[in-house]
């Protein structure tokens, strides 16, 4: 049976069973991802020895699995780096957090024809990352669940050097352009004023 967990109480470091450790992370975007977490919640049923926790967002609660509704990024990241397997949405942000704990994530990007998002922005980026190496994929179910069971058997085919997030030079080369281009209107207001 399924457990609705409060954020402040969940132990973001804490296994929830002696098997395997699943942690499933739909993101933040306020469009429901039912399909992942029914996929994610069918695995955990065929597997009750495995730990399966997943943050669930806007979509309707787990049945089987630990359910969050949402986690603070440090609690998500905490997550991602203790588990054995992370699976998360195909957001940029996702993939990079989870690569930046040292985990090949397991992606399943959000599709505009099911609701789960404005456009298929999500499904072009996997395809390109998986076909650079940088993620495993799942399209589909079968290949969900394969995925799964693959990295739950070899855990190091899972398990990848920590990629560094880029998040903070690339925040601090937009606030830099972003001075320039500030200082530069203030100039030009100057000049127009003489």
């Amino acid at each position: 049976m399924s457990t609705d967990t409060p954020a402040a109480e969940f132990s973001a470091g804490a296994r929830t069973a002696p098997g395997p450790d699943v942690f499933v992370t739909v993101g933040t975007d306020h469009h429901p991802f039912d399909r992942l977490v029914a996929w994610a919640d069918s695995w955990a049923r065929a597997h009750p020895e495995a730990g399966v926790t997943i943050q669930y967002g806007q979509a309707s609660a787990p049945v089987v699995a630990t359910g969050l509704v949402s986690l603070p990024a440090t609690a998500v990241h905490s997550r991602m780096a203790a588990a054995d397997v992370v699976i998360t949405q195909g957001g940029p942000g996702g993939i990079i957090d989870c690569r930046s704990v040292g985990r090949l994530p397991i992606v399943v990007p959000r599709r505009h024809d099911l609701g789960e998002h404005v456009d298929d922005h999500q499904l072009a980026f996997a395809r390109y990352m998986a076909g650079v190496g940088r993620i495993a994929l799942a399209d589909d179910e079968d290949t969900f669940r394969e995925l799964i069971d693959r990295a739950v058997a070899d855990p190091d085919a899972f398990s990848i050097r920590p990629d560094p997030s880029p998040t903070a030079s690339t925040v601090a080369a937009i606030d830099a352009q972003i001075n320039r281009i500030a200082r530069r209107r203030r100039g030009l207001r100057a000049l127009r004023r003489r």
